[in-house]
């Protein structure tokens, strides 16, 4: 009767060849399996200690003084960052994490004093080109304060003025005078006299035009009257100044105009058995320089020193009628107003 084999209920029996056999295949894939878990667990270590050292990493920075503030780095997006790092090689961790601040470093966003807000030392030695440009390039650009910075103010103005003003005595020597067509006009000696005026124009950068009116008093005398001649001068102009120092309080400027003046003499004129006033009238021109100072930007005090060339080429009184040869009345003359702008 054949002998049969038995079976065991556990599978069948192995022999101690086989075992050996079957030991020497599983070691490999035991040790696999144990570098496999060993470099899981270095992972996972290596992701936990950056992510404690980077959960600080948001850096928020003041951009050119404004209150723009910049979240980078998530504590998300640095693990991420990190265990591919590991993933690859520690080598290859700066760069890969260089990349967003040298892209924000690039677009001027991070001042100086930025660079160590959270970040580690890898960081920072992956980047210090970036920081130290932009250290020179916000320590270049200083900000404007209104204790350095003034701008008078543009538009339309008025203006009161103060002057002193005199004749010289050349034609108007206290000793002369004019005649024809039945009357006769004196031409006394003018002493300086003071004034007063107004005036309004408009201002536009360092340029200012105006129109102005003055009328200033003077004494004299005339060897055919007794006692003081009186005389009023008048003057109607147009002047232009140029301002230099526009960005200071302080403003030099010079000053060019031309205008019609007249001088009216009281009693000056007799004929035809009356006496009236003679009233000189010409044209002139207005040079000088002077300075204002601007105690806010519409208001300002100004001094003017200058010289009018003025001459004389017609004589109202008794008879009306124009000189045959023109008289001088120039003479110099200084000026103080306040102006307004508007």
């Amino acid at each position: 009767m054949a002998q049969q084999r038995s079976m065991s209920s556990t599978g069948p029996r192995t022999t101690p060849g086989r075992r050996a056999t079957r030991a020497r295949q599983a070691r490999p894939m035991r040790a696999f399996r144990s570098i496999g878990f060993g470099a899981a667990l270095t992972t996972l270590f290596v992701a936990v200690g950056s992510s404690t050292s980077f959960a600080q990493g948001r850096v928020a920075v003041l951009a050119n003084s404004n209150a723009a503030v910049l979240s980078t780095w998530s504590s998300a997006d640095d693990l991420g960052r990190e265990s591919q790092a590991t993933r690859f090689g520690m080598r290859s961790a700066p760069r890969l994490l260089s990349a967003p601040i040298g892209a924000t470093a690039a677009a001027g966003l991070i001042p100086t004093g930025a660079a160590g807000a959270g970040l580690s030392s890898t960081r920072s030695a992956a980047y210090p080109r970036d920081f130290q440009a932009l250290t020179s390039r916000f320590q270049d650009e200083p900000a404007a304060t209104p204790s350095t910075y003034f701008r008078a103010k543009d538009g339309v103005f008025v203006a009161g003025l103060l002057l002193r003003a005199k004749i010289d005595n050349e034609d108007f020597n206290g000793t002369g005078g004019v005649s024809g067509g039945g009357s006769a006009e004196i031409m006394p000696t003018v002493d300086d006299g003071s004034g007063t005026g107004w005036a309004i124009g408009t201002r536009t950068g360092n340029r200012s035009m105006e129109f102005n009116y003055t009328n200033v008093d003077h004494d004299g005398a005339h060897t055919a009257r007794a006692g003081v001649v009186n005389s009023t001068s008048e003057t109607y102009n147009f002047d232009f100044r140029y301002h230099f120092n526009l960005e200071q309080r302080f403003q030099p400027h010079v000053l060019f105009g031309i205008g019609i003046g007249c001088l009216t003499v009281e009693g000056g004129s007799m004929g035809l058995g009356r006496t009236e006033d003679a009233t000189y009238t010409g044209l002139g021109v207005n040079m000088g320089v002077g300075a204002a100072y601007h105690a806010t930007q519409s208001l300002s005090f100004a001094f003017d020193l200058g010289y009018r060339l003025q001459t004389y080429a017609s004589v109202d009184g008794v008879v009306d009628g124009t000189l045959g040869t023109s008289a001088s009345g120039s003479g110099g003359f200084t000026g103080f107003r306040i102006s307004y702008t508007f």
